[in-house]
């Protein structure tokens, strides 16, 4: 194998100046980020209503709908699969996937079950 020659160095050299220059900038990296915080307060409302309808699900299973539980559980599980894709990536609270069972819904909620 020869020894590496000056040109070889100069290209070397304009190759990893070009690199350099051509990657990403913080303009980029600033636009990137502000979408992102855009995106995670409407994901941040949507995980809280998400978790007051599972709050409502919650009630209504352990009161009026203990006979349809089967049903109403199926549900309950398919909304929180929705809020686990909703929450994934957003800072962890504590979790509220699965509220106290004495948590008690609204009446107009459990109203029509009832009926």
């Amino acid at each position: 194998m020869p020894s590496p020659t000056r040109r070889t160095f100069l290209a070397l050299g304009a190759l990893t100046g070009v690199q350099l220059l051509s990657g990403c900038t913080d303009e980029h990296e600033a636009e990137r980020k502000q979408a992102e915080d855009t995106d995670r307060a409407v994901r941040v409302r949507a995980v809280a209503a998400t978790d007051a309808l599972l709050a409502s699900y919650d009630a209504v299973i352990a009161g009026p709908g203990a006979a349809q539980a089967d049903t109403l559980n199926d549900l309950r599980d398919d909304v929180a699969q929705h809020r686990d894709a909703l929450a994934e990536g957003l800072p962890s609270n504590p979790p509220s996937a699965s509220p106290a069972a004495g948590a008690t819904a609204p009446a107009a909620s459990v109203a029509p079950l009832a009926a």
